[in-house]
């Protein structure tokens, strides 16, 4: 099936393969507003034409959502569900609906639809790892600039405005400088990074990732025999991968 790119928002429709006895033709609706979504994010899905008062079970590409949803007397549903794990940092996929009255009764899948893992790494960047090139992908919700919350001991440290997020599917590449020299040094120890679209940190967003990051000290003799000392740090790599329940009814 060929993906089409529309403007948005707009509303992707399939029809049942085919109908259980006494059955209407039964439709799968998912409302896209967006041009790519992120894992946790949330999609809009109704249905009508079901078997009255059953479950259907609700598939984003070949993984079924935790939760089924309910329909009512007239053989409809609606709500949203959280987006499932990724597989792959981008992929197209689609949702299909299974009438759990009829098992066999498979409603036709919907255009596909954009989905991007959530995910970010950083890798070192100069001698001693304390610049960072970061990558991130997949922040879909909230605003277009991704900020990095440095945090230790239950506190937060320093916010690093990182840039903007970019394309549909909220990318960025960027080199930056994590502590200067004489911080790491006075602060070895390991932090926890929390990278989200807030300028101000709050725990558990929707959209949150978070990567444990060290700072060390390195001993090496100096020429006139006193002791220098460096600092240096680790790479980091963190992702979310998901699960939100469905919410019908």
């Amino acid at each position: 099936m060929r993906v089409r790119h529309a403007a948005l928002p707009a509303l992707l429709t399939a029809t049942a393969l085919a109908a259980p006895a006494g059955a209407q033709a039964a439709t799968l609706t998912a409302a896209v507003t967006k041009p790519c979504y992120g894992a946790a994010d949330r999609v809009g899905l109704s249905g009508a034409g079901f078997t009255p008062n059953s479950a259907v079970t609700l598939v984003q590409g070949q993984i079924p959502l935790r939760e089924t949803a309910p329909a009512d007397a007239a053989g409809a549903f609606s709500g949203s569900a959280g987006v499932q794990q990724i597989n792959t940092n981008e992929e197209t996929t689609p949702y299909s609906a299974i009438d759990q009255a009829a098992p066999g009764f498979v409603v036709a899948q919907t255009v596909p639809i954009r989905f991007s893992r959530v995910l970010v790494g950083g890798r070192k960047a100069g001698a001693n790892g304390l610049i960072q090139k970061i990558r991130a992908r997949g922040f879909t919700s909230g605003k277009r600039i991704l900020f990095m919350h440095v945090r230790r001991g239950g506190r937060n440290v320093k916010t690093l405005r990182l840039g903007r997020l970019k394309g549909a599917c909220r990318t960025i590449s960027v080199r930056k400088r994590l502590f200067t020299a004489r911080a790491a040094r006075a602060n070895p120890g390991t932090y926890q990074l929390y990278f989200d679209t807030s300028r101000r940190y709050r725990k558990a967003r929707r959209q949150q990732v978070r990567a444990p990051f060290r700072v060390f000290q390195i001993t090496r003799p100096a020429a006139a025999g006193a002791v220098a000392t460096t600092s240096a740090t680790s790479a980091f790599s963190g992702a979310i991968g998901s699960w939100r329940p469905a919410i019908f009814g």
